[in-house]
């Protein structure tokens, strides 16, 4: 499979995807290569609406991180803040 982020928006922790209830469904992408040269496999991918204070609902499609890392819960893209004029 592909390492690129297809579609998605970001990345979100297994642990945190359970917590809220949501199951990951299949994605094209089935692993991810960090910085630190190592890579994990994916558990799949959600897609529901964030939050961000009162103000602004979106929804994101998220890959799923099945360790992800440690204190993180979700990772925004660059395309994602690039598209929200955040960076």
């Amino acid at each position: 499979g592909a390492c690129t982020m297809d579609a998605a928006d970001g990345y979100v922790n297994l642990a945190f995807v359970r917590k809220l209830g949501i199951k990951p469904t299949a994605s094209t992408t089935t692993h991810v290569h960090f910085a630190s040269g190592t890579a994990e496999a994916l558990a799949g991918q959600v897609t529901f609406t964030l939050k961000f204070g009162k103000a602004l609902r979106e929804k994101v499609t998220l890959l799923v991180l099945n360790r992800g890392l440690t204190g993180v819960d979700i990772i925004l893209g660059a395309d994602w803040l690039t598209r929200r004029n955040c960076i």
